[in-house]
């Protein structure tokens, strides 16, 4: 199915490069916002990720591997590349994690008003770039670790050892405000 998928978008077929955007499109865009944490840049790697598909999905070969593991693949390594010229490489302390792109309140205020959500996502910012594509393709993106691993281009026991160092160092980051955390649950 995705090679036949594949074809007719190398062969030119708007609406089936209009069904390839419509089909990844969500999921390219939150996986390049959780790894930039840059709105701009999230939406430049989503728009560049769809050009290259557009251009080389004709060279796409399956050998096992998803045309959706192949297209996300494409956007992390956008990913990276950014990450890399933008001097991201290393990680951030807490209190220097970037603000939310939506405006919410700083770290502080959020911290201070149990916002869980944005709490996770400074801790995540913290971790570094590979442990972070790590956590993002797995739990937020809910990959399996084979696919996960195929994307990041790296084996299976990597990925797990890079998502156990993330969760330990989320586990970190995090236990001082577990009862914010955890609320009334």
């Amino acid at each position: 199915m995705d090679q036949d998928f594949a074809r007719r978008i190398a062969s030119g077929e708007a609406a089936a490069m209009r069904e390839a955007v419509n089909e990844f499109l969500p999921q390219i865009h939150a996986t390049a916002l959780r790894m930039l944490r840059n709105e701009a840049d999230a939406d430049e790697v989503t728009q560049e990720t769809f050009l290259r598909v557009w251009k080389n999905v004709g060279t796409w070969v399956p050998k096992g591997a998803r045309l959706r593991t192949w297209v996300i693949r494409i956007a992390m390594n956008l990913c990276y590349d950014r990450l890399r010229k933008k001097g991201h490489g290393k990680s951030l302390p807490l209190e220097d994690a970037p603000e939310t792109i939506d405006g919410a309140p700083s770290a502080v205020e959020t911290i201070a008003v149990h916002d869980r959500s944005v709490q996770v996502d400074i801790a995540m910012s913290a971790l570094p770039d590979r442990q972070r594509a790590a956590i993002q393709l797995v739990h937020f993106d809910e990959m399996s670790n084979i696919d996960a691993a195929s994307i990041m281009d790296v084996s299976v026991e990597a990925l797990e050892s890079l998502l156990a160092r993330g969760r330990r160092s989320l586990k970190t980051a995090l236990l001082d405000q577990r009862e914010e955390l955890l609320g009334d649950v």
